[in-house]
Order: C-alpha cells, then sequence, then structure tokens
C-alpha cells in the first residue's frame, strides 16, 4: 500500500467536466472524480489521449484552471492546477453569500446550501 503523497484534503465528488487544449478546437468531456485546492483526479475514455497541459473547466463549480498532468492509470488522470486560485466561470461572486477562494470552499458552500433548502422544503411539504 501506497503512503499519501497530497499536501491537500480531497473532497469525492462526480461532476462532469471539460478538457480544452489549445491544439483541438473542441472539448473533452471528463469527470471530477475528487478535488482539493491543489488538483483533482478525472476519469476519461483514454488517459492516454490527455495532453500533458491543458485548461480544466468544471460548470458546477463554475471552475475554470489550467491544469498539468500528475499521473495516469487505466482511465483515471491526476491533475494539479497551475494556478494557486483557479478562476470561476462567470460573474465573481458576493463574498457576503458565496466564497471565492477554491473549489473546495465551493463545495462546501454548496453543501450547506443544499442543506438548508432541503431543510425548508420540509418544512413547506409538513405545512401541506
Amino acid at each position: 500500500m501506497s503512503a499519501e503523497r497530497r499536501q491537500n484534503q480531497r473532497r469525492r465528488t462526480l461532476m462532469g467536466a471539460k478538457i480544452r487544449c489549445a491544439v483541438f478546437t473542441g472539448a473533452t468531456p471528463c469527470v471530477v472524480r475528487n478535488v482539493s485546492d491543489t488538483g483533482a483526479c478525472l476519469s476519461v475514455e483514454d488517459a492516454l489521449w490527455v495532453p500533458g497541459h491543458f485548461q480544466i473547466e468544471v460548470p458546477h463549480l463554475r471552475l475554470r484552471s489550467d491544469a498539468r498532468v500528475v499521473w495516469r492509470r487505466g482511465n483515471g488522470v491526476g491533475i494539479a492546477f497551475e494556478k494557486t486560485k483557479p478562476a470561476f466561470l462567470g460573474q465573481s461572486f458576493s463574498p457576503q453569500r458565496e466564497p471565492a477562494a477554491n473549489p473546495m470552499d465551493r463545495i462546501l458552500y454548496l453543501e450547506q446550501e443544499r442543506a438548508k433548502l432541503a431543510l425548508r422544503v420540509k418544512q413547506l411539504t409538513d405545512e401541506l
């Protein structure tokens, strides 16, 4: 069994994403299996076809970042974000409502919001 080498804790996810490369006109679909402040694990159709450097877009996190491949195994690819603070897609977040510091903060925020909404839905359905 290998020792854990990650510097940052990763959060398990299952989100659709796109790999974009300057050489190709289109985007290659992939699935983000886990993510941290510094990188992610992707599931792709064939890891050998993923370029060494590319741009990753995760619409659910509104995240876009340059990335580099750290490892490849079967259909899995480990990546590191090239920038310490990846850019977010769309408009910037309101600092009072949503964190914009890193993907982990965004995931935690969305989980908290989902829990609040689930509680509110339960309250409303109980009133019926």
